[in-house]
């Protein structure tokens, strides 16, 4: 049992790598979830640490720092294409990591998490 759930973790890791660049553009524009993340920013103070769980290509890590540039978001992924698309979001205020990443103190650090499933 152990095998197969592994298996099927190699094969989305694989299938997210592979169709990383259509997922990144596919999803740049994610209108239905704007308002959400408008609110959520109304929220957070400035200087504030959100945790990006799945960041995929970092569409919501970017549009959350173009509208609260002193917003500070760790961006974690599975697969490493996804990250090395996150990478290249230009801003000082987006990190992000492969894997199950260690977010250093653990989730205190963060005031609010994001996630999005592909809709």
């Amino acid at each position: 049992m152990k095998a197969q759930a592994q298996d099927h973790y190699q094969v989305t890791v694989a299938t997210f790598d592979k169709y990383a660049k259509q997922y990144q553009d596919k999803y740049l524009e994610f209108a239905p979830y704007t308002q959400t993340y408008d609110s959520l920013l109304n929220y957070l103070t400035e200087h504030s640490r959100l945790l990006d769980i799945s960041c995929g290509p970092g569409n919501i890590s970017r549009y959350l720092v173009a509208k609260e540039p002193r917003l500070t978001v760790f961006g974690i992924d599975l697969a490493p294409q996804m990250i090395a698309l996150a990478k290249n979001v230009p801003s000082g205020h987006i990190e992000v990591a492969a894997g199950l990443a260690d977010v250093g103190n653990g989730v205190s650090q963060f005031v609010a998490m994001v996630e999005q499933l592909s809709p």
